[in-house]
């Protein structure tokens, strides 16, 4: 996990250096599959399985944003680097994955459905809510997953500053970071552990693809353009 906690002094290293903002959870996204279309230990292993001919035309995936192809390109290209990383979503252009236009949840709550097998760019704490309610889901640990740190910070000319300080203090203490977990979500505070533990690299066994706010700003519309150009 990220574990970004609030600073006891100013600019505290687990905050952003310059003050902006303070992770209050952590989202980790990746592929979710319907466990009565994929039979156990059918799924991929890795991201190099997914080009296997099997997996032609039976992927599904949201148009845009970090919860979408966009982010998936993105942790590839920041994963793999920028020259394997091409060449391997070249590859993957020819799986015919389908261009959904809605959120993830719903093109998860399709998988749920039988619509689609399997999906990727899911989050995987939107798998284990279903799955604990008896869904036919499950999130398949390829390594690295994408990580998305949800931030809070204080606007400058805020009419209520004070107001807005004790609300930052209070979701990121102990008490506010346990109405994340009774939902299920994934608190950033370390003494606050998820409520199914293996959503984290380090209880899950899988690595991470940190998308912080300086790589989305300075890639995404690179991200974007690979999407368009490679999955139209």
């Amino acid at each position: 996990m990220l574990m970004r906690m609030l600073p006891t002094k100013p600019c505290a290293p687990a905050i952003e250096p310059k003050c902006h903002w303070v992770v209050v959870r952590e989202s980790y996204t990746g592929i979710g599959s319907n466990t009565k279309a994929i039979p156990a230990g059918r799924g991929p292993k890795s991201y190099d399985d997914l080009l296997a001919p099997y997996w032609k035309d039976k992927m599904a995936w949201k148009m845009n944003d970090l919860s979408g192809g966009p982010g998936f390109i993105g942790n590839v290209l920041t994963s793999m680097g920028e020259e394997r990383g091409m060449a391997y979503l070249r590859r993957l252009s020819g799986q015919g994955i389908k261009r959904l236009n809605a959120s993830a949840r719903a093109i998860l709550d399709q998988v749920i459905a039988g619509e689609y097998p399997m999906a990727l760019q899911i989050f995987n704490h939107h798998a284990a809510i279903s799955a604990e309610k008896g869904a036919p889901v499950d999130w398949v640990r390829l390594s690295p997953a994408t990580v998305t740190p949800d931030l809070l910070g204080l606007p400058k000319n805020a009419p209520h500053p004070n107001a807005g300080l004790l609300f930052v203090e209070f979701i990121t203490s102990k008490e506010g970071q346990a109405i994340f977990q009774k939902a299920n979500y994934l608190p950033a505070r370390p003494d606050v552990p998820p409520l199914t533990p293996d959503l984290v690299p380090e209880n899950g066994a899988f690595g991470a693809t940190v998308i912080t706010p300086a790589l989305t700003a300075k890639s995404m519309n690179q991200w974007d353009k690979v999407f368009a150009d490679l999955f139209h």
